[in-house]
């Protein structure tokens, strides 16, 4: 007798089992395609039909399912998404599989596998950062960004500011993948017409993408940053000796930075000094490089040099002999860290080590100031606030052109 009500309770489970298998309800579904009337588009959106009566799409409610056993179909009414408010057929149910139709629209839905989503993508060899080399828009550069499981990051950068398009992509098969997002470059279904590890390129429509791969190169970029109470950074103070062991970080500068005339003395000798200017676009993690040269012309009539607007407009042509900080603009917030050797691109320099505030303390420096060459940065770092954003930039000394050889 007990082998009978075990065996029934064995059968009864696995009905069950069969049964939370094949209902569609709080269960996550795919909707991969969609054709109607002889056009086939390809959606990758989720929906799920809750028990409560909602339908959710993308983890969002947008409106309410009923579920009609006799005529094995679903109602969903809508308000937010029209194309879905209609008497849906169920033309196929299984496991892993959904078909909804109705009239000339036939909906494809697969059950939302993560795991498998993660493998499929995993196998394309897009995981890592991209970078388009060819671009409709000159002054614009960009960056995608395809992260396991299905995220993707799509990041353009011209001269006035930075978007950043947040997604979704699936790897449809080796031939094809789907980008979710609403950059136009890469929205909808791309076409693999090649993959190595350093490059591919894909047919999005009539747009033909091209990208070369980039590694990170900012993770280990110094640190500077504003505080929640006075937007000040705060930074540990090194004490600085001198030959007699005396601690001062006062007035440990050297003497040709703390007055104007030696550092106009020097600079007019100078045709130009060439930085590396590194731009951090911090979703990424890297740094976009280019060369920024600073002319210097000297104005005998008004004996004052005069500097390109350079170094984030940092720069200043006024002469003011209380400004230790120049050619860079004058302010009084200042703080002394430390005297540091340090290797640029330039070569290698003992420099005084500063931390100057700007614009009412929205921008923030770490300037390294070279002690035996007066009016010369090896390094400048610039963290400015700009709405609800930070923006960090990096000069690093590259050349230094002198008028005479």
């Amino acid at each position: 007798m007990k082998k009978k009500y075990l065996s029934i309770i064995i059968l009864m489970a696995l009905l069950v089992n069969v049964y939370s298998q094949n209902t569609i309800t709080d269960r996550v579904w795919m909707l991969k395609q969609v054709e109607n009337d002889g056009n086939t588009e390809a959606v990758y959106q989720t929906l799920k039909f809750k028990t409560d009566g909602y339908v959710q799409m993308q983890g969002r409610v947008f409106g309410r399912w009923s579920h009609n056993k006799k005529e094995n179909s679903i109602t969903i009414e809508s308000r937010m998404v029209e194309e879905f408010a209609n008497v849906w057929v169920i033309k196929k149910q299984l496991k892993n599989e959904l078909v909804l139709e109705s009239g000339k629209t036939t909906m494809y839905f697969s059950e939302y596998d993560i795991e498998s989503i993660t493998a499929k993508n995993k196998k394309t060899q897009l995981v890592g950062i991209w970078k388009l080399e060819a671009n409709d828009n000159e002054q614009e550069t960009k960056y995608i960004k395809f992260e396991l499981p299905n995220n993707v990051l799509i990041v353009s950068i011209n001269e006035r500011n930075n978007s950043v398009e947040p997604g979704e992509w699936y790897s449809i098969n080796n031939k094809e993948l789907v980008i979710k997002s609403r950059d136009y470059s890469f929205r909808g279904t791309n076409k693999i017409k090649s993959i190595s590890e350093n490059k591919f390129t894909l047919q999005n429509s009539d747009n033909k993408i091209a990208a070369i791969k980039v590694e990170p190169n900012a993770k280990n970029r110094e640190v500077i940053k504003f505080t929640d109470n006075n937007n000040s950074e705060q930074e540990e103070v090194t004490e600085v000796s001198d030959e007699n062991g005396e601690y001062n970080n006062e007035d440990t500068q050297e003497e040709s930075w703390t007055y104007v005339e030696p550092k106009i003395e020097y600079l007019k000798k100078l045709m130009s000094i060439t930085y590396k200017k590194s731009v951090l676009i911090k979703e990424l993690d890297i740094f976009t490089e280019q060369q920024e040269k600073i002319n210097i012309n000297f104005d005998d009539e008004k004996s004052k040099l005069n500097f390109n607007d350079a170094l984030n407009s940092l720069t200043t042509d006024y002469i003011d002999n209380s400004n230790i900080f120049y050619p860079l603009k004058n302010t009084n917030n200042y703080t002394k860290l430390k005297d540091e050797e340090i290797t640029v691109p330039a070569g290698t320099f003992k420099c005084n080590v500063y931390r100057a505030e700007y614009n009412y303390g929205d921008v923030i420096t770490r300037l390294y100031m070279i002690a035996d060459k007066p009016g010369v940065y090896a390094k400048i770092i610039i963290l400015e606030k700009k709405f609800d954003k930070e923006n960090y930039t990096m000069f690093e000394l590259t050349n230094i052109s002198s008028k005479y050889k």
